[in-house]
């Protein structure tokens, strides 16, 4: 039961992109088989087996109830106002949640700090192209992280703006860079900033080149606003989108629902 829990808790909260979701049906098949091994295996002697038994599923049933809370929890809309926002990518490319949700194991935005987010995104999403089941282009599916962004299936995908506003910022001529922690770059990042009715609508990591709008512009829902890059914060190319409002004491973050839907980790436009 110990080990149920586990897994149900890492189906939540894990990011089943690599190894993609059939890696966690895999590992449910190989819990079935270790089990039904241990069954049929001599038994140790009584006194290792009453520590050992106990102590693991102690310590399964934990964590495994931690991240079903957190993965559950981070499935829920937050409540108050939110922002309704059309696609910005392709939905029918199997364009789909990295890190986003309302909780700190399936949306890492929540870690807030000098390392981390600001304030403002925590209620960012992160979107990558699945192809197979994984994120990277058919001759680079079981490599785990390749250097090169075009080895990833979202790289060049065209970003459209997901809302009716006017550009406020439009930033280009970063220079695309290598996937990898040490190749982050905390300067900044290619990006497109749309006023939406009052809500700021962030679109980071743009392709250098590709942003197709400038400050002052007029837009509409579906027009193109430039390609998926690899600029900025990032370790790998992604579409990073987030929504906030501007206070004197500071942005204030703002839940983003696509089509009405509130999306988290593994969900697909």
């Amino acid at each position: 039961m110990s080990g149920l829990i586990l897994l149900a808790g890492l189906g939540l909260s894990g990011i089943w992109i690599y190894p993609p979701m059939a890696g966690f049906f895999a590992l449910c098949l190989i819990y079935i088989l270790l089990n039904f091994w241990r069954l049929r295996r001599p038994h140790r002697d009584e006194a290792s087996r009453k520590f050992e038994v106990p102590f693991r599923g102690i310590i399964s049933i934990v964590i495994g109830v931690f991240l079903i809370w957190q993965g559950l929890k981070g499935r829920q809309s937050p409540p108050g106002e939110f922002i309704d926002l059309a696609a910005p990518l392709e939905a029918k490319a199997a364009q789909c949640v990295l890190s986003g949700g309302a909780s700190t194991a399936v949306n890492l935005h929540y870690i807030v700090g000098p390392n981390g987010a600001v304030g403002e995104e925590v209620h960012s999403i992160d979107f990558v192209k699945l192809n197979k089941g994984f994120r990277t282009i058919p001759n680079k599916l079981w490599h785990p992280k390749p250097l090169k962004p075009e080895d990833y299936a979202i790289y060049g995908s065209p970003i459209f703006a997901p809302c009716n506003g006017t550009v406020i910022s439009a930033d280009d001529g970063k220079s695309d860079q290598l996937a990898g922690f040490r190749y982050r770059d905390g300067t900044g990042s290619n990006q497109v900033t749309l006023n939406c009715g009052g809500t700021l609508v962030m679109l980071a990591h743009l392709r250098n080149g590709s942003v197709s709008v400038s400050e002052g512009e007029t837009v509409t829902v579906g027009q193109k606003v430039g390609l998926v890059g690899n600029t900025g914060n990032t370790e790998e190319p992604h579409l990073h989108i987030h929504a906030f409002e501007e206070a004197e004491t500071g942005n204030i973050p703002v839940p983003m629902r696509f089509h009405g839907r509130f999306l988290s980790r593994g969900d697909c436009l």
